[in-house]
């Protein structure tokens, strides 16, 4: 369900776009010495796992997530959208700094952003499924 970013272009794009946003979305970016511990980091978070078939990282939030080298030889861990709750957010700060990370930059959500989260999940999976019955004689 999330984007993968696994190259720096794609998190460019990302950032680069962000900037004309009004409301900007939570994240949290930690540079890491190497992309196994950026990797290790990331699947400590309990939305995030190995996809069978390619070994890549996947995500089963609507979020943007993943690691990617940089032009410094260093590797960037990132996991921001909109839906990023307080407590994912907080629970990725700890993974990346258990991991060696160190803080490139951070938004907070609000700290209700739980309870908003569900509620848009809620409304976007509510589906209604309705079946017209034609009768003898009416037309449609």
């Amino acid at each position: 369900m999330g984007t993968r970013h696994d190259t720096l272009g794609f998190a460019n794009a990302y950032w680069w776009t962000r900037q004309s946003k009004v409301i900007k979305d939570p994240f949290v970016v930690y540079t890491f010495d190497t992309g196994k511990d950026a990797r290790e980091a990331l699947l400590e978070l309990p939305c995030i796992y190995v996809a069978e078939d390619s070994q890549k990282l996947i995500c089963t939030e609507m979020l943007i997530f993943g690691y990617y080298p940089t032009k410094s030889e260093k590797y960037e861990a990132v996991i921001c959208g909109d839906e990023l709750t307080h407590e994912l957010w907080e629970q990725a700060k700890a993974s990346f700094s258990k991991y060696g990370g160190s803080r490139k930059n951070e938004l907070e959500p609000e700290r209700d952003s739980t309870s908003t989260s569900k509620a848009k999940k809620a409304k976007r999976s509510k589906v209604v499924f309705v079946r017209v019955i034609a009768s003898k004689g009416m037309e449609r």
